[in-house]
């Protein structure tokens, strides 16, 4: 390969073989020491990886090597070393940053360049950064790079431990995102996109060292591929990965014992969700409008909160773990299922819990458990043929089965009859 030093040209050849892995693209990181006595560079090969392939303007775009380095020997003098090099931050384009930074270094950067493509932190020690009440080392501090929308290329600190709430937020990140070993925490919002800017449309791969990944961390940043989940974490805030494009098969790591609020929302193209023993509730629009069509549960799920899965692909035959107690509102809502085993032990089934599922047929049981058929639960389960009506149960909501067209068959095992909340009950 060539590259270009202060204006000198050099050629560089590996001595050493390396593999060809074909459709994939050979990544590597060349540190240029400084110049010898003879006047001479020494080069040295840092880091090197195979990844998917990227295109042309991506991994190929000439400028993003052309680095303006800079050393900072004592921390938060990055400004001062710019002006001694008489460099006007607004040229800056490409930053090679060595030495030691704090906070006060990364606010000048998102300050003073806001033309900033890339940069790279890759020898650079990061130190008294301020997080979660507490000054720490290791850390990309919070909002560190927030709206730098012309940011598209990070090389990660060599040593890094923790990246702050929104650091990345509404960035230009572009490709994918690797998040290097030894992370073990990535805050809020971390590489949230709401202005549309980032277009990390390659894959996200993480560590196996992340523990605790924060609310909405990478929604809306555009993800494509398989989304593999470390066995090291322990925690996944709401929202952390919605309206991405991941695709595949999701498993769900064993350390969780929640799915949040949101969290897999609007990602279309998920088919399949792996939930393992151990995971007791399934947070409300934790896989709304997700793509799925089936869905393993484990024996240990007890509740599968509001709008669960509303709006997804689920389809075939709804098996309901033996420990559910609580299906909540619009729970299965618009979805393809096509019966459904209620367990035992179901006490609470909210509103419009199967509205419009046009796809549910054949005849419901109901568990004895159950004393309430809420509003709506069924309306518009046009292919829906019977219902066994068990004996404990005490009422049936207004408009229940309404636009049940098919149900041609009611059997009821209650001596006394369940009190109707209205006459539209099957309207």
């Amino acid at each position: 390969i060539s590259i270009t030093v202060n204006g000198f040209g050099f050629h560089l050849t590996r001595e050493s073989m390396m593999t060809f892995h074909q459709g994939k693209m050979h990544k590597f990181t060349i540190q240029v020491q400084n110049s010898m006595p003879t006047g001479d560079y020494q080069f040295k090969i840092l880091d090197e990886a195979v990844t998917v392939w990227e295109s042309e303007l991506v991994s190929h775009n000439g400028t993003v090597r052309e680095y303006v380095s800079v050393h900072v020997p004592e921390a938060g003098r990055l400004k001062q070393i710019i002006e001694l090099m008489d460099i006007s931050p607004l040229s800056i384009s490409n930053l090679k940053v060595t030495g030691r930074l704090t906070r006060e270094d990364f606010d000048y950067i998102n300050e003073a360049m806001p033309y900033l493509e890339a940069i790279n932190m890759y020898d650079a020690s990061l130190v008294d950064s301020y997080l979660d009440g507490e000054y720490h080392n290791d850390v990309i501090p919070p909002a560190a790079f927030k709206n730098m929308h012309s940011l598209k290329y990070v090389t990660f600190p060599k040593k890094l431990k923790k990246i702050g709430p929104t650091a990345f937020e509404d960035t230009g990140l572009t490709g994918s995102l690797v998040i290097p070993e030894g992370v073990s925490y990535i805050g809020n919002h971390a590489f949230s996109s709401y202005g549309g800017s980032i277009n990390l449309t390659g894959e996200l791969i993480l560590p196996s060292t992340l523990e605790y990944i924060g609310s909405s961390a990478f929604s809306n940043c555009g993800f494509t591929g398989e989304l593999r989940l470390p066995e090291s974490l322990n925690y996944l805030g709401t929202y952390a990965f919605s309206w991405n494009d991941f695709t595949g098969r999701l498993v769900i790591p064993l350390s969780l014992e929640e799915i949040p609020a949101s969290c897999f929302s609007s990602c279309l193209k998920i088919t399949e969700v792996v939930i393992p023993e151990g995971v007791v509730k399934i947070g409300e629009e934790a896989f709304y409008r997700v793509g799925i069509r089936t869905v393993i549960f484990p024996e240990s799920l007890r509740i599968i909160d509001d709008s669960a899965f509303e709006g997804s692909n689920y389809s075939g035959h709804l098996v309901l773990p033996s420990n559910i107690e609580y299906i909540g509102e619009r729970a299965f809502a618009f979805t393809q299922i096509t019966g459904i085993d209620f367990p035992e032990g179901l006490t609470f089934c909210g509103e419009s819990a199967f509205y419009f599922d046009k796809e549910l047929s054949g005849v419901l049981e109901f568990p004895a458990s159950l004393k309430v058929i809420p509003d709506d639960c069924f309306a518009y389960c046009s292919k829906l043929e019977g219902i066994v009506i068990p004996s404990g149960l005490e009422s049936i909501g207004s408009y229940a089965f309404r636009g049940c067209t098919s149900l041609a068959a009611i059997t009821s095992k209650a001596l006394v009859p369940p009190v109707m909340d209205s006459n539209n009950v099957f309207d």
